[in-house]
């Protein structure tokens, strides 16, 4: 038996076509040096993009270099910067820094009041959330109004890999259009997608055993520990959409969001913390926490203060009774005991918010199934 990471990987943005020619970067914290990981980072003025893996790593077509192009990176908490691609060393990783964003925080006055509850109540400020909870039920509510319920389709680049031993495994890619019908159908019925290109990378190794599809069955020779995934017929890239919740918010997604409108309040502890921007933005940021002994969710939700539309959407599940070593909620070896962990992030277009990427992996534990001779 053995654990292997799988990472699907979809970024939202215009592509036509894959490079063999590359430029190779990686996004630091210009302070801390920490990989940023999950950064945008497109082509100004182009409907091309990427965004940086976990340790921060990126490319970018060649091509883009030779026609002068423009690279415009953002990320949550830091400020935007834009790069000429000419100025990157093609044989070369480029080391990239975003500079964290200061953050001024509003001047408060308190005072004392007799007034009545319901004088206090009055006005305008009983719509105005104050508790965490307030602001994401706020953004839950403003769902059909922030997001597109028409029909829309988009172009993407998917990638889907493992990680066994320290290296990657059964990489492969594509170019994928997806048809959407809009938020107001069951996107895993209804919607529909188009593969343009597919491609197996064989310069990583091929594992056929840990590419069967999921089995919970007698022999259980393909499962995630403490957690079960539906294999769908072996698309991952189904598996992708189905992790996103705020697409499918009045639908099950995973455990424990479940049905984003009806059950992701009551099932987690939240906490807000001091406010992010992203490309002049102003965001809530609230962190989400559960604990039931046996299982411990971490995340982040990243709602914007204007039209309390959600930007960004980070959930990871963890193991906490791995053995006999409980975990904690600021444990450093905490992802040693990750299950799964699911980024959506979307970007707004016009009135409306579209996907900009959706990030999914998990453990999974692989073993042979013993016959009877």
């Amino acid at each position: 038996m053995f654990i292997i990471l799988l990472l699907s990987f979809l970024a939202f943005a215009t592509v036509h076509s894959q490079e063999n020619q590359f430029i190779s970067g990686v996004l630091l914290d210009s302070e801390t040096l920490e990989p940023i990981s999950f950064a945008s980072i497109r082509v100004k003025n182009r409907a091309v993009g990427v965004i940086s893996n976990n340790d921060g790593s990126f490319r970018v077509p060649l091509k883009f270099r030779e026609l002068n192009d423009t690279l415009h990176v953002s990320s949550m908490g830091y400020d935007s910067r834009e790069i000429v691609i000419s100025s990157l060393r093609p044989k070369d990783i480029n080391q990239l820094y975003l500079n964290p964003m200061l953050v001024q925080l509003e001047e408060v006055t308190l005072s004392a009041s007799k007034k009545s509850r319901r004088d206090r109540n009055a006005g305008n400020d009983k719509d105005k959330p104050v508790t965490a909870e307030d602001i994401i039920a706020k953004a839950i509510e403003k769902i059909p109004l922030n997001y597109p319920f028409n029909p829309q389709s988009y172009v993407g680049y998917y990638r889907d890999y493992q990680w066994k031993s320290g290296g990657y495994t059964n990489l492969n890619e594509a170019i994928v259009e997806v048809f959407d019908k809009g938020f107001g159908t069951l996107d895993y019925e209804e919607s529909n997608t188009r593969i343009y290109e597919y491609s197996r990378n064989t310069n990583f190794p091929i594992d056929s055993l840990s590419e069967r599809l999921y089995d919970y069955g007698e022999y259980k020779t393909k499962t995630i520990p403490r957690a079960y995934l539906n294999s769908y017929g072996g698309n991952e890239f189904v598996i992708l959409r189905i992790m996103d919740a705020i697409r499918n918010y009045n639908t099950f997604s995973y455990s424990y969001v479940d049905h984003l409108d009806t059950d992701f309040v009551k099932n987690h502890d939240f906490t807000i913390e001091d406010d992010t921007s992203l490309d002049g933005v102003s965001l809530y940021v609230i962190d989400i926490y559960k604990h039931n002994r046996r299982i411990m969710v971490r995340g982040k939700i990243y709602i914007s203060k204007d039209n309390f539309e959600i930007v960004k959407l980070e959930y990871a599940t963890y193991d906490a009774l791995l053995g006999t070593r409980k975990i904690s909620k600021t444990s450093k070896r905490i992802e040693d005991r990750l299950i799964y962990r699911t980024v959506v992030e979307y970007k707004k277009e016009g009135h409306k918010m579209f996907p900009s990427y959706i990030s999914f992996s998990n453990k999974f534990e692989v073993k042979v199934p013993r016959f009877l001779r």
